[in-house]
């Protein structure tokens, strides 16, 4: 799981803390609007973590901007076809509470004062927050 930071056992700093749980792996609309605004929300005393559903572009970016970015594959699908995709719906189910345990030891380590939660897509990781 990538991070930046050198001691992961203290939160990130700031005065504020932000978690945003980005719904994709890419770079598009609402990733890109999180993005812009961190430097400006750190003038305000926010520091603004993520996590991210997979690998992919959007990790990368946010890596380079954000105090910390947390990250592991989403097994858990929105659909019956979804979860009927490979690798089917046995592993993804099988999967499931570990992606929901990796969240919430992101959740841990942020100790965050908001978590940031954009689209349906993110309502497990807003369960478990």
């Amino acid at each position: 799981m990538p991070h930046r930071g050198s001691n992961v056992h203290v939160p990130p700093p700031g005065f504020l803390r932000l978690l945003t749980v980005f719904h994709e792996t890419h770079v598009l609309g609402a990733s890109t609007s999180v993005l812009r605004v961190v430097d400006e929300l750190g003038r305000y005393g926010w520091s603004v973590s993520g996590w991210c559903p997979g690998s992919g572009p959007l990790l990368e970016a946010a890596t380079r901007q954000l105090t910390l970015v947390r990250s592991a594959d989403r097994p858990i699908a929105f659909s019956r076809r979804g979860w009927l995709e490979t690798p089917g719906w046995r592993r993804r189910a099988r999967t499931t509470p570990a992606y929901l345990r990796a969240f919430r030891q992101a959740l841990l380590l942020v100790r965050p004062h908001v978590v940031h939660v954009n689209t349906l897509l993110g309502l497990p990781a807003a369960l478990v927050a």
